[in-house]
């Protein structure tokens, strides 16, 4: 019987006679020899399921060691360039082949092929014998409709297809050309697995538009900078637009490096980047770097995206990008992990103001993970976990109207900002700030040293916390109209958080209970507004040093020696609606409301106490021009 291909639709048609089909009053012997033959066709057809005869029924000869026609037929449509084909013969095993060409002349199709072998992998081996039989088509799917079969891309150790290119050569010069050879075609350059070790930058051409590198597998293609080189592992020069590049490990070896060299590095005036799945580690100076420092000509990054990177080990910064002109615009940051900034194991060498994430202009960050740890980092060390940093100390510039939400920052490194906003309009919400280390600060809002104005912060459900001693967190006086709200303090410090600027509000946050003081504001800050909070402090919950602050419905309990002391700078404050209890200091100078230290023309009305210290003092006054309504229980 014939194979499965010739077989009849509608079933009624496979009348051929035994052992061929099944016509009408065969004998017993003939319906089983034509059940067998059913059996050894299927079966066939089993063994080898990807192969087609799509000239069935035509005839095949030898036109020349590497060239066959089919008879009678325009088969130019099943024989297409790259494609692999099984050539049988009547005495020897198949030989494999890929097609070169195909032509209909006269009533014939000439099909040129090369590269034979006998096992199905493309290497030159044989020759297209005289008895050919018939030619198969490699694919996947059935029937007759399917055509178009697998072509040489498919298989391993091709060079080349209409969409990917391999480098001729796995250097740095190799895959720098295989990206210029695929600019601006829609193709891609894929790395195989394995370790190519460069001596010298993969460069990204200003004129190299449009272009794609690839690796293979998940993190199985790594790029590693050869000892001594010094050199970015990919430099991407100004003016590229359209670049993307994914699932590569970037391997900067920066322990055999004596001088900088980043990750990837960009240009001035880069547009449309895809960073996508990839691994950068051991880097002498950034990860990713987009240190264009043109000013005046209208430079900046735009449309750029990094996503699911994970960066380790970077002398300086994970992701840092400058804004020369302040025009960044549309820069998103997502699935980030920054390990080990500040750190390329050589403490006179690592950089002062390593950050896990320094960028400047309008981002948008979200589920990033920042561990401040380091094993060797430098001893005058100022960088931050995340940083909205300034841009050359332009009004308005740095991380201005960024973004940064569902983020986690912790580790121990001294000297260490945990979150540190020095743009203007900057929203933060949901995450967590846990730095510890000499020195180490959780949160700092405000532009220092430089006198960058930074306005309209929104920092809200943010937990900040520590059990081992570190710095107070600090709203600068460079910073005006910050709003703190819904954050949870419990940071073990002296002072927890001091607001300067003007205009702040912190409202519905939570103090304590390990921390030694809560919430200062500083002298000369003007109209800081605390509202909803609740304190359990170890010392005083509320010091205010400041112009027209306010304290409003606020809970202050289990705190030792004040709930709200005001100093001698203090002026126009109006304290109502909270409720204080439970203080047990001894004897002395301490109260729920402590006017010891001065102050003038206070307002205190409608507040609550109970359980106030070792003289039961409300309020302790000694201000000027302080009134003190009845309304306050109990009456003085």
């Amino acid at each position: 019987m014939s194979d499965i291909d010739s077989w009849k639709t509608p079933a009624a048609a496979n009348v051929a006679s035994a052992p061929d089909g099944f016509p009408e009053g065969m004998a017993r012997n003939e319906v089983n020899n034509s059940a067998r033959e059913i059996m050894a066709s299927v079966r066939r057809t089993w063994d080898s399921p990807d192969w087609k005869n799509q000239i069935l029924g035509y005839s095949v000869v030898q036109t020349s060691t590497t060239s066959f026609t089919v008879q009678g037929v325009d088969a130019t449509s099943y024989f297409m360039t790259d494609q692999k084909v099984r050539i049988r013969s009547t005495t020897q095993n198949p030989a494999y082949a890929f097609v070169v060409s195909s032509a209909y002349a006269g009533s014939d199709t000439l099909v040129t092929v090369e590269s034979f072998d006998s096992a199905g992998t493309p290497t030159p081996s044989s020759t297209v014998v005289s008895d050919v039989v018939g030619v198969d088509t490699y694919f996947v799917g059935g029937g007759v409709t399917n055509n178009h079969g697998i072509g040489r891309s498919a298989f391993s150790g091709s060079a080349s297809s209409e969409y990917f290119f391999t480098p001729t050569v796995l250097d740095a010069a190799g895959i720098s050309a295989a990206l210029v050879t695929v600019s601006g075609t829609g193709g891609a350059v894929l790395l195989p697995p394995g370790t190519i070790t460069l001596t010298d930058s993969v460069f990204v051409l200003a004129a190299t538009d449009n272009v794609k590198l690839i690796g293979s597998g998940i993190f199985q293609s790594v790029l590693k900078m050869g000892d001594g080189i010094n050199k970015d592992v990919f430099d991407i020069e100004a003016g590229c637009r359209n670049i993307s590049i994914e699932n590569v490990v970037i391997n900067g070896n920066c322990d055999n490096q004596t001088t900088a060299g980043n990750g990837i590095t960009f240009g001035s005036d880069v547009i449309n980047v895809r960073l996508r799945d990839l691994g950068i580690n051991n880097c002498w100076k950034n990860a990713i770097n987009f240190g264009g420092t043109t000013s005046g000509g209208g430079q900046f990054y735009a449309d750029v995206w990094i996503e699911s990177v994970k960066i380790d080990k970077c002398g300086n910064t994970g992701i840092f990008m400058e804004d020369a002109n302040t025009l960044n615009d549309r820069i998103f940051i997502s699935d980030v992990s920054v390990n080990r900034f500040g750190d390329n194991g050589d403490a006179t060498t690592s950089f002062s103001d390593g950050c896990g994430i320094s960028v400047a202009g309008m981002l948008c960050i979200q589920g990033v993970k920042i561990h401040a740890q380091t094993v060797v980092q430098n001893a005058v060390f100022t960088g931050a976990g995340i940083r909205f940093r300034e841009a050359g100390g332009t009004a308005g510039a740095g991380g201005r109207l960024s973004q940064l939400s569902n983020f986690d920052i912790r580790g121990n490194m001294n000297s260490v900002t945990g979150l540190d906003i020095r743009g203007s309009g900057c929203e933060v919400t949901n995450g967590t700030v846990e730095v510890v280390g000499t020195l180490a600060i959780p949160l700092e809002v405000g532009s220092s040293p430089s006198s960058t104005v930074v306005d309209g912060a929104l920092i809200s459900n943010v937990r900040f916390v520590s059990v081992s001693a570190v710095q107070k967190s600090n709203v600068l006086g460079t910073a005006n109209r910050v709003t703190i709200s819904g954050c949870y303090f419990n940071v073990n410090t002296s002072i927890c958080l001091q607001i300067d600027g003007t205009g702040s509000s912190v409202s519905n946050c939570v103090f304590g209970p390990l921390i030694d003081n809560g919430l200062y504001t500083a002298t000369g800050s003007i109209q800081t507004n605390i509202s909803g909070c609740s304190f359990r402090t170890q010392d005083k919950a509320i010091q205010l040093s400041g112009t027209k602050d306010s304290v409003v419905g606020c809970v202050i309990s289990d705190f030792s020696l004040s709930g709200i002391a005001l100093t001698n700078a203090t002026n126009f404050a109006h304290i109502s609606g909270n409720y204080i209890s439970d203080n047990t200091a001894g004897a002395g100078e301490h109260a729920a409301i402590h006017l010891a230290f001065g102050g003038t023309d206070t307002t205190i009305s409608g507040n609550t106490f109970r359980n106030i210290g070792h003289t039961r003092q409300t309020i302790f006054d000694r201000a000027t021009g302080t009134i003190v309504s009845e309304n306050n229980s109990p009456k003085m």
